[in-house]
């Protein structure tokens, strides 16, 4: 144990990761890691902060915990309990598991492990930047701010995902002493509040300089200062909205701010070509991404949903009636809902429905992204200029600004795509139609947009279903290494 609590400072500190068993772990030289060696040829920091991307990436479209938090959320759905997802969506809802075992099967730890491998790299390459005031010249060209820029918006978005996911985190940046880190616990709303700071920091840098990366960051994106600047803004919109646990933390939220970052956002969409290192991981294991298994036929979407789209069809009745196995094809208003979605007439998963719940029903499959992603080939539509519309029609309702504007938002895909009649600027209900929006447009993009949704939306009837976790606790490996109590989440009364 005299190794183990020091485990986290050695994955802080030099980005050690992948132990399949901490208990066996040896670590030597914990508190001095060589970093000027590791860090000594600047001309790798671009290369670095790639690979810090891609860590990112990858457990952002993994399997853990999307796939359990997404049939908690009641958009997508599943009878298979693989990455630990049934206790997520059974009803009634329970506690979920925060114990020990593979971490890869439990979405306690998915976000946690994955997000904080690249966490090192980010603050060290801070670190030789700004308090070693290093310069990143390759060539004959000087690429530091380029560098900078990418370090700040990587470290923002990283405890961002932090703080959307879970209850409280450890803050570690390049200012930290490793060696006297005391494990103070950072609440989520704090953690925040740090991530967007950093992200401000890219976007001044993004504002105040010209530059090009020297190689591509992410497969597919080569960025300037302007696209960097938009995406880095547009994130911290995201983050900003999606960061609130229930209506009234939606209410509190700085929608000002918001607007004013979704108002620089992208212009078009931002998608991440899939390559060999770039298609999803659940901490070290299982390359695929939530679009995989998607394709594979492990989800459908969730019959609530459906039922949205067609509330008047009885073949779209929400919950799934007790004892029945088959419904019919559903007709909706809505021109999506055929292009979007295909009938089966089978439903994989029916034979556990008695144990399971019939919840767990559906005979939709989403086939949108088809011509884009098909079995990890294409690109990744993770940030459609869809979201950063509607999240600046949100932030125009909440501030009493221009609902007219709002509504036209809104009825870019409303009207255009599915034909539905017009949202107004008078409309009582202009949120929940924009709601509606979110629920259909960014299905499958953003891969928990719907559960972000679902938990911070005071829209009546659309919220999460009673007991649901509304964020996780850091994982129980975690808090023994620390000699913190082990406790949890999930259940009526106890979602946070």
């Amino acid at each position: 144990m005299k190794n183990l609590k020091y485990i986290f400072i050695l994955i802080i500190a030099i980005g050690l990761t992948h132990c399949d068993s901490f208990e066996d772990l040896e670590v030597p030289n914990y508190n001095n890691p060589d970093l000027d060696q590791v860090y000594s040829n600047v001309e790798d920091y671009p290369s670095l902060l790639s690979g810090a991307y891609s860590t990112w990436w990858n457990h952002c479209i993994g399997t853990n915990p999307n796939f359990a938090l997404a049939p908690a959320s009641e958009t997508m759905n599943t009878g298979y309990g693989s990455w630990g997802a049934t206790p997520y969506y059974r009803i009634p809802r329970e506690p979920v598991p925060n114990q020990d075992g593979d971490r890869v099967l439990y979405p306690t730890c998915g976000g946690w492990f994955g997000y904080y491998q690249a966490i090192p790299t980010v603050n060290n390459i801070l670190n030789k930047l700004v308090n070693d005031g290093l310069t990143v010249v390759i060539g004959e060209e000087d690429h530091t701010t380029s560098t900078l820029a990418h370090a700040y918006f990587l470290q923002g978005i990283l405890y961002g995902h932090l703080a959307l996911l879970y209850d409280k985190g450890f803050l570690v940046t390049e200012n930290t002493d490793i060696s006297s880190f005391d494990f103070e616990f950072t609440g989520y709303s704090s953690m925040m509040d740090f991530a967007i700071s950093r992200i401000e920091q890219a976007i001044q840098i993004c504002e105040s300089n010209t530059f090009t990366d020297p190689i591509e960051m992410m497969p597919g994106n080569t960025f300037t200062n302007e696209s960097l600047g938009r995406l880095a803004n547009s994130y911290a919109a995201r983050l900003l909205a999606y960061n609130a646990r229930t209506a009234s933390e939606t209410q509190a939220a700085d929608w000002g701010k918001i607007l004013a970052f979704a108002q620089k956002g992208i212009t078009t969409d931002f998608m991440v070509t899939s390559q060999p290192g770039w298609k999803g991981l659940a901490i070290e294991r299982d390359p695929y991404s939530y679009l995989d298994v998607t394709l594979w036929g492990w989800t459908r979407i969730h019959q609530r949903l459906l039922n949205m789209m067609a509330p008047d069809d009885p073949n779209a009745v929400y919950p799934w009636p007790y004892g029945v196995s088959t419904l019919g094809e559903i007709n909706s208003p809505d021109t999506r809902f055929d292009e979007y979605f295909t009938y089966n007439a089978s439903i994989p998963w029916a034979k556990y429905a008695t144990s399971k719940g019939y919840h767990i029903m559906s005979h939709y499959t989403f086939n949108r992204f088809s011509d884009l992603y098909d079995w990890g080939v294409g690109s990744v539509p993770f940030f459609l200029t869809t979201e950063n519309d509607l999240l600046i029609a949100e932030a125009l309702i909440r501030t009493n600004g221009d609902k007219g504007m709002a509504a036209g938002l809104i009825n870019k895909t409303r009207v255009t795509s599915g034909n539905l009649p017009a949202a107004d600027a008078s409309d009582t209900n202009l949120m929940e139609e924009l709601y509606y929006e979110r629920f259909v447009e960014l299905l499958m993009t953003y891969p928990l947009s719907g559960y972000f949704d679902r938990r911070r939306t005071d829209v009546e009837g659309m919220g999460l279903y009673e007991g649901t976790v509304r964020h996780l606790p850091v994982p129980y490996h975690e808090l023994v290494i620390h000699s913190y109590d082990i406790y949890t989440f999930g259940g009526a009364g106890n979602e946070m």
